[in-house]
């Protein structure tokens, strides 16, 4: 294997985890001004809330999709005016050197918030965000970006996408048997069709574990609710996401005699 081969190998994810980063947020106005929002301004709102965390490209493409017309000159302004006036938080991933990543990461502030829920919106993991680690908001992020490039290179206006979306068999049975898992990424079509669970890992033991835990409780979940109770496809995927092509091929082969476990499911 050349060197050029071997360094393709290993490149990492634009999300992956360097060493004990921090994540900071950006400085904003202490109170920042009530704004009437715009349609726009709104959209951009709700997108966040449906992401949980997002970054201006990932935002761009799940606008687009939503068949929103806008310039990148007006996204850009609109995320730097709602970012100071607190409706959305700005942070950026810094490592122990002080180096930042070269892109920002958007989550919902307190006054987005407020203006859901005068919508009538719920907002998705609303006191859990914030105790969310560097780790974990890069593994929503992966899952963020392959869950919209599915949907892109679909082109199926039924196709949806849901972040860290959690499958129970019901609340009864769930205080009994536990019986739940907590899909990153989910993609669903109204008209039938695949479905798709995404679950980024991180590179090392305990998240490979996680994962083979994860797949278990999903077969089981399926198992027993079935698949309309659910609301999704009998045609089920199931993407694992990993931080570089070598460490994806460690997962595969750790995978490779375990698909027939997964009556319910298929790997990729």
């Amino acid at each position: 294997m050349s060197n050029n081969q071997l360094t393709r190998l290993e490149l990492r994810s634009p999300f992956a985890l360097y060493g004990n980063e921090s994540l900071i947020a950006e400085k904003s106005e202490e109170f920042g001004h009530f704004i009437e929002l715009n349609e726009f301004q709104a959209e951009i709102i709700k997108a966040v809330n449906i992401m949980l965390f997002t970054t201006r490209q990932l935002l761009k493409k799940y606008l687009t999709i939503q068949g929103i017309h806008f310039s990148d000159k007006m996204l850009t302004k609109q995320l730097k005016r709602l970012s100071l006036h607190n409706y959305l938080s700005k942070k950026s991933f810094v490592s122990l050197n002080g180096r930042k990543s070269g892109f920002m990461t958007y989550m919902l502030d307190r006054k987005g918030k407020g203006f859901l829920r005068h919508m009538g919106i719920r907002i998705k993991l609303e006191g859990y965000i914030n105790e969310k680690t560097p780790g974990e908001v890069k593994k929503i992020l992966a899952a963020n970006q392959v869950a919209i490039e599915i949907i892109i290179a679909g082109s199926d206006k039924k196709m949806y996408f849901e972040t860290a979306r959690i499958f129970l068999v019901n609340e009864k049975r769930l205080k009994a048997n536990g019986h739940l898992f907590r899909a990153l990424g989910f993609i669903n079509n109204e008209d039938g069709g695949k479905s798709y669970f995404i679950q980024p890992v991180r590179n090392g033991q305990d998240d490979i574990e996680e994962l083979l835990d994860k797949l278990n409780r999903m077969e089981q979940v399926i198992q027993i609710a079935g698949f309309s109770e659910l609301n999704i496809q009998e045609d089920i995927t199931v993407i694992v996401v990993a931080e570089n092509k070598i460490e994806m091929e460690h997962i595969e082969k750790l995978l490779e005699n375990k698909q027939k476990i997964y009556s319910h499911l298929q790997l990729a």
